[in-house]
Parts: structure tokens; sequence; C-alpha cells
């Protein structure tokens, strides 16, 4: 009786033994899960990080391109307004000179002839400048536009795969509290 005793012990010390190994065994596969989950986790917010950049990316040059196209515009506007101004001073300042064109005195003349004809250089000078900042002008709000362009290209696809890592990240969120229960 004794040996069957001793027997039985032995029998359930070694169940017990097998038990508690499967628990540890079970245990350490959930804290594998875990740890796996986590990186995964790791991963994906590093994605979303990316993608956020992406559209930030995208979000900038359509900003720089605004300000690029505003800035144009105005740059039109003052250079509309000096060429009225350059119109409107030569017109002033030719008009005495036509008047002394008429004059019977040969002097009085040619005076005036190389007077209009100074002025005419001068005011073909000036204009060349203003038409040079009208092109600068429309130069920036091409520029403008097409950074915009670009930023809306850009800005569709980083938001959709802005979306998708952040739904992939809140899966596996939603799976780590799971198997932390």
């Amino acid at each position: 009786m004794t040996k069957t005793l001793t027997t039985r012990m032995a029998t359930l010390a070694v169940a017990t033994l097998a038990i508690v190994s499967l628990c540890f065994s079970a245990n350490a596969q959930k804290v594998d899960r875990i740890t796996q989950l986590e990186n995964k986790i790791k991963l994906a917010e590093e994605k979303v990080e990316k993608a956020e950049a992406k559209v930030n990316q995208a979000d900038s040059l359509i900003n720089v391109g605004k300000e690029l196209e505003k800035e144009g515009k105005q740059e039109i506007k003052e250079a509309q307004a000096d060429e009225k101004a350059l119109i409107k001073a030569f017109d002033n300042e030719i008009a005495p000179i036509e008047k002394q064109l008429k004059s019977k005195d040969r002097d009085d003349v040619t005076a005036a002839k190389n007077d209009k004809k100074a002025l005419e250089n001068k005011y073909k000078a000036d204009l060349k400048e203003i038409e040079t900042r009208y092109k600068a002008a429309d130069r920036k709000i091409q520029t403008g536009m097409k950074n915009i362009e670009k930023g809306k290209e850009k800005k569709g696809p980083a938001e959709d795969a802005l979306k998708e890592a952040q739904r992939s990240l809140k899966e596996l969120e939603k799976a780590l509290a799971k198997a932390s229960k």
C-alpha cells in the first residue's frame, strides 16, 4: 500500500509539474504575442508619422503656392500703378517740348528735338524696367500655380495613406488590448 501511495504521489507530482509548465508555456506565448503586437504598433506609428509628414509637405506646397500667387498679383498691381504714373509723367513732360517744336526759332526746334529724343529714350528704358517687373510677377504667379497643383496631386494619395495607416494602428491597438486581458 505504501508503494501505491508513493506511486500515486509521484504521479500527482508529475501531473502538477505538467500543469504548471503548461501554464508557464501559455503565459510565455501570451507575452511573446504581446511583444510582437507592440513591435507592430511601433512600426504602424512610424507609418502614421511618415504619412502625416507627406500630408504636411503637400499642404506646405499648397500654402507656398498661394503665397507666391498672392505676391505676384500684388507686384502686378504695383507695376500697373507705376506704369500709369510713368505715362502721366511722360505726357506732362512732353507737352511743353511739343509746343517748342512748333516754334519758329531753329535753335529752339533743334533743342526741342534733342529733348524729346532724350525723354523718349528715358521713357522706353523705364517702360522696359516695368515690363521686366511684369514678367517676374507673372513667373511668380505661374510658379505658385504649379506648386498648388503639385500639392493637390500629392495630398490625395498622402491622405489616403494616412487614413490606412491610422486604421491599421487602431486595429493593432485593439488586438493588443485584447491580448493583454
